[in-house]
């Protein structure tokens, strides 16, 4: 018998935890959306992409090797135009042959290789940004249809409710009718009533049913009619009104690229320094007054410095300056937004509390009616048709309360999504 025990006891705990496993949760789903979608994929390409742009870059430091070959033919060739009596001046050749090997090293570039992975880093973190801004209008979707299937499935437990009430008293009315109580008219109005009962539950779990499906769509899961899904509960404190959008790390990042872009344009205009060395073999070599072939080389320093570029660095300043006004346009814009966006949200979650306290209190009243309705008709003094106008004011008054507890998650909701706090 212990041993009975202990097994049935494992068997609720195992059942018990897959079903906890069972219940899914709004963030589960923006997990699950995030991960079906290319996201992740796309970071870890742009982070591929940065390691190999900067590696490209920092090969500047590298030496750089060239080798060049060169036959030329020409018209005419230098020549010194005197003779010295006893002395043959041997002419040079027309057709002349180089081949070097070229090193050069750069010592300093101005700062350009610097800015240049300054560069890469700030575009890459732009372009993460903005699959971060993808990521979150998925969520925005993600909770209209998560909202859509806890309405449903309020809906769906008023209406069952509202069926076994109206098929307790058809039960009471069918025994009435053995005993002359009640009437096969009194026992007809109750079976329309539960006919439109379940036509509203049909309607209600087509709709659950599509959302569901839609979700699945978006997440890459198997949800189904029978998975358990939570409603939110979300606390917001009155002072969490600070906006924290992924837009705006957006902006922020698109400014630091525009800052990068003009010390890149500064950068071009500095010093450039580098050491070189090339080495050769050709007719004629060195000297040219020896029309034979050798080998040869040459090395030093050189030194490049832009004195005049068109004035274009004041251009460019000036186009940087009106792109980084036209980013924080954007940004001053869409936080004001955002801003009365999350106002009005505010207001709507003041609005419906205010609503559900009132259901509330009608819900009291119509139980209360109802109860009194139903005494009149077990006793035959009241008739079928007009308690079933009571039982459907109960019912309506316990839907509106359903939909205005549906609307304050989704105002909690919307209110969070808007100032990035989800």
């Amino acid at each position: 018998m212990k041993k009975f025990g202990l097994v049935v006891y494992v068997l609720f705990v195992i059942t018990s935890s897959n079903y906890a496993q069972s219940v899914i949760t709004l963030n589960t789903c923006y997990s699950l959306a995030e991960a079906h979608y290319p996201f992740v994929a796309q970071k870890n390409i742009l982070a591929q992409i940065t390691d190999e742009a900067i590696q490209k870059i920092n090969a500047v430091w590298q030496p750089q090797v060239y080798i060049n070959a060169q036959a030329t033919y020409q018209s005419d060739v230098t020549s010194l135009g005197i003779s010295i009596p006893g002395i043959e001046i041997q002419e040079l050749s027309k057709d002349q042959y180089k081949a070097t090997l070229d090193i050069s090293q750069t010592i300093y570039d101005g700062g350009i290789s610097k800015q240049q992975r300054a560069i890469q880093t700030i575009n890459t973190d732009v372009e993460t940004q903005k699959v971060n801004v993808d990521m979150y209008k998925i969520r925005e979707r993600v909770n209209q249809i998560y909202l859509v299937i806890l309405q449903a499935e309020k809906q769906l437990a008023l209406v069952d409710n509202l069926k076994i009430e109206l098929n307790n008293q058809a039960e009471k009315i069918k025994a009435g009718q053995q005993f002359g109580t009640a009437t096969q008219f009194q026992a007809d109005i109750l079976a329309a009533e539960i006919i439109k009962a379940d036509q509203k539950r049909i309607e209600i779990v087509a709709a659950k049913e599509a959302a569901i499906n839609m979700l699945n769509q978006i997440t890459g899961s198997n949800f189904n009619y029978q998975t358990a899904f939570q409603t939110p509960v979300i606390g917001i404190a009155e002072n969490d009104t600070l906006i924290n959008r992924p837009e705006l790390t957006l902006y922020d990042s698109q400014s630091k690229l525009l800052q990068a872009q003009m010390s890149f344009a500064e950068a071009a205009t500095l010093p450039k320094l580098s050491l070189f060395v090339q080495g050769g073999y050709g007719r004629p070599g060195l000297n040219f007054l020896d029309d034979t072939f050798q080998f040869y080389y040459l090395g030093g320093i050189k030194f490049n410095y832009p004195l005049w570029t068109g004035n274009s660095k004041s251009h460019d300043a000036a186009i940087y300056k009106l792109q980084a006004d036209n980013i924080e346009n954007y940004k001053s814009t869409f936080t004001m937004n955002m801003s009365v966006q999350s106002e009005q949200q505010y207001a709507e979650i003041k609005k419906v509390n205010q609503l559900i306290e009132k259901d509330q209190e009608l819900i009291t009243l119509k139980i209360k009616i109802k109860t009194g309705a139903q005494a009149q008709l077990d006793n035959g003094t009241m008739a079928a048709d007009d308690y079933v106008k009571y039982v459907t004011d109960e019912n309506e008054a316990k839907i509106n309360l359903a939909i205005h507890q549906m609307q304050l998650v989704a105002a909690q909701i919307n209110y969070l999504t808007i100032i990035g706090k989800l």
